[in-house]
């Protein structure tokens, strides 16, 4: 079965939160947490919450520069990796 996407363009800039670039410069050591994109089997928020909540914890930890986000890992019924990403993002005050 196939799922039809969003025609949507999304709109990223890279140029403005600069930390994961000057650690590489550096050579600083430094961590990026993957997260996987959640499943639509939940509602999104619900999907999200202990993501969030792992988010807000990682914002306050220096060693640990970034999260990247997964693009369908599980498969095409997972929900909008930029909403995810847009939501840890958030809830880190860091780059994703």
């Amino acid at each position: 079965m196939s799922t039809q996407r969003s025609p949507e363009q999304y709109e990223m800039a890279f140029d403005a939160d600069q930390r994961l670039a000057l650690r590489l410069r550096e050579g600083t050591f430094q961590l990026i947490i993957e997260v996987n994109t959640p499943s639509q089997e939940q509602p999104f928020d619900s999907a999200m919450a202990l993501s969030t909540a792992m988010a807000s914890r990682i914002g306050k930890t220096d060693a640990i520069a970034a999260l990247a986000v997964t693009d369908r890992l599980r498969g095409e019924d997972c929900h909008d990796p930029v909403s995810t990403a847009e939501v840890l993002m958030k809830a880190a005050g860091k780059p994703v």
